[in-house]
């Protein structure tokens, strides 16, 4: 077994561990922001093909909500994370997750880092075919998530 297929499998089993078990959440207070008609969104898709920014860019439109360029501290924020990796055989393997999260701090050392909130969210793992069709489904999948994720928001800023 080679060094890179080692790395690969334990990425991917870390990837297992984080995201195994997290559900969408109902409206929460801390969904609430003073300026609920902008989001930010940290899009990270590291290795995948695929329109991911056309897919938030187009809910966030139907949605009304202006994608924030930044955001203070503490700020609420919209991840969605999706990670593909070539597993041969024309096939890819991806994790996903689209969860609710503030910046941590702003005081020039954690600038970026981001608290995730695992249990606001959604997230999984499988495998697609490395073909329009496997990119057009996992686009899908994460276009519902992050629909559902911007409805549990627009609850909680808009009395709906």
């Amino acid at each position: 077994m080679s060094v890179l297929t080692i790395m690969r499998t334990a990425v991917f089993a870390t990837i297992l561990f984080l995201l195994a078990g997290n559900v969408l959440a109902e409206p929460k207070p801390w969904m609430k922001k003073e300026n609920p008609e902008e989001l930010r969104v940290v899009l990270s898709v590291p290795g995948c093909r695929g329109d991911f920014e056309g897919v938030v860019d187009g809910a966030l439109a139907r949605a009304r909500i202006k994608r924030a360029t930044n955001s203070n501290p503490g700020e609420l924020l919209a991840v969605v994370e999706v990670l593909c990796l070539d597993i041969g055989a024309g096939r890819y393997a991806f994790a996903y997750g689209v969860h609710f999260g503030r910046i941590l701090s702003g005081d020039g050392i954690h600038d970026n880092d981001i608290v995730v909130y695992s249990l606001s969210g959604a997230a999984s793992v499988g495998a697609i075919p490395d073909s329009a069709v496997g990119r057009q489904q996992l686009e899908q999948t994460i276009r519902d998530y992050f629909e559902k994720l911007l409805a549990d928001y627009l609850k909680a800023n808009f009395d709906l």
